[in-house]
């Protein structure tokens, strides 16, 4: 189901940036995401649209004016899958021939000049097609073992290495139109499609230009705080990385790589215990962040291997509404 409204007209040389977020509920969006993309400052000689793919079997319902004057384009893409979604978004980016695509997710908010540091970007660095902007956590209470807490500032975020998202991306149409570059189903489960996106474009001989001031923030909750939530992900990680390697190798390479890799991993799987293990004995400041790590290791190794078994995780269930 589509419901569209008429998209702007080409003004002279006007390039279309479409703006485009995947959610499974409506709701999630309009809360968080969608209050963000009314406060942003829409720099002129460019066209805008927006796109909302929602993947689940059946809608939530029209989308809500959110307080931006611009055509809204709303898909419902029933085939579950975090890349089902996100490749229709690319589907439907031909249809509306857009210049650029930005990607946004559903529960971050971008900062009033996010879209005007990627236009900055883009004008200065007119042979690029791939853009990335910075991530901001905010944690509401305490900390994530799989998400590492960053600054409190502004100012401070935008000076920290420039985290690769995909959910702060602007690419240029070329990539999916031209080099075929699309969101691999095998990692819906593990997550880090993100990852491998940014490795198919590097395999086209493609830049990725990071944009430090496009900042988008993301709320941590405190269930995605919990020791659980940041052990799957990291377990999720071990899965993703065997997969990539698989991708990305021969079996020749894979299988000299991955047992030369495993008994390092175990190797440091037990010094971190170890001086985990210590900072208890000794009652030292930094045990709980010693403890963290040992645990991050435990769950990277225990992911490694369950994906050399064949699982293929499950932090993005096909089956999950």
């Amino acid at each position: 189901m589509m419901i569209y409204k008429k998209s702007t007209p080409r003004v002279g040389n006007e390039l279309l940036i479409v703006l485009a977020i995947c959610t499974r509920d409506l709701a999630v969006f309009e809360a968080i995401c969608a209050p963000g993309l009314a406060r942003l400052l829409y720099p002129r000689g460019f066209r805008y649209e927006l796109l909302i793919i929602e993947n689940r079997r059946e809608s939530t319902g029209d989308p809500q004016p959110i307080g931006i004057d611009i055509p809204v384009h709303y898909v419902l893409e029933r085939k579950l899958g975090l890349s089902a979604a996100r490749n229709r978004v690319l589907t439907e980016a031909v249809k509306l021939n857009a210049d650029w695509l930005a990607l946004l997710d559903d529960d971050v908010v971008p900062m009033e000049n996010w879209l005007s540091e990627y236009v900055q970007a883009l004008q200065s660095r007119p042979e690029a097609q791939l853009f990335y902007g910075q991530y901001w956590y905010r944690f509401l209470n305490g900390s994530s073992l799989a998400i590492e807490k960053g600054a409190d500032t502004f100012e401070a975020v935008i000076e920290e290495p420039v985290r690769f998202g995909g959910g702060n991306l602007l690419l240029h149409k070329s990539l999916y139109c031209v080099h075929g570059v699309r969101f691999d189903p095998r990692f819906d489960g593990c997550g880090s499609e993100d990852v491998d996106l940014r490795h198919q474009v590097a395999a086209c001989g493609v830049e990725s230009v990071p944009v430090p001031r496009a900042v988008i923030q993301e709320t941590i909750t405190s269930r995605r705080a919990t020791l659980t939530s940041g052990f799957h992900r990291k377990l999720n990680a071990g899965v993703s990385g065997i997969i990539l390697l698989k991708k990305y190798s021969s079996p020749l390479a894979f299988t000299v790589g991955v047992s030369v890799q495993m008994p390092l991993r175990f190797v440091k799987l037990l010094g971190d215990w170890c001086r985990a293990g210590k900072a208890y004995t000794i009652q030292s400041k930094d045990r709980s962040e010693l403890r963290d790590v040992a645990l991050a290791s435990l769950a990277m190794f225990i992911g490694l291997i369950l994906a050399l078994c064949g699982y293929r995780g499950a932090y993005y269930s096909r089956n999950e509404e």
